[in-house]
């Protein structure tokens, strides 16, 4: 059973290539200049979000403990997918904020 998953995962890499074959056969999205920067708008507020959450996370982590305390391990996963929220959430709102102060026509 380990020798299948291994070789299936080691054939895992070829799934992008198939997808994007299986998706040429489908209706093209345009994705243009405007898209990109957006996209690439979203991502630097998103990032910029995500250091002053960690930030956040571990001076608050730090008064609550203080500099002698220790803390479990348990809140470092915590801290991480905490992170993923943040990072997605706020690029998602970020985007949804920038296609909507213009019009379609751009």
């Amino acid at each position: 059973m380990f020798t299948g998953i291994v070789v299936w995962g080691g054939l895992f890499w070829l799934f992008p290539f198939i997808e994007k074959k299986l998706r040429k056969e489908q209706q093209k999205v345009s994705f243009d200049e405007r898209d990109q920067l957006i996209h690439r708008k979203s991502v630097m507020v998103a990032y910029v979000a995500l250091w002053l959450y960690f930030v956040a996370a571990c001076v608050i982590t730090w008064c609550i403990v203080g500099p002698h305390g220790s803390i479990s391990v348990n809140v470092m996963p915590l801290t991480l997918i905490g992170g993923l929220v943040i990072f997605t959430s706020v690029q998602g709102l970020a985007s949804l904020i920038q296609y909507g102060r213009r019009g379609k026509d751009g």
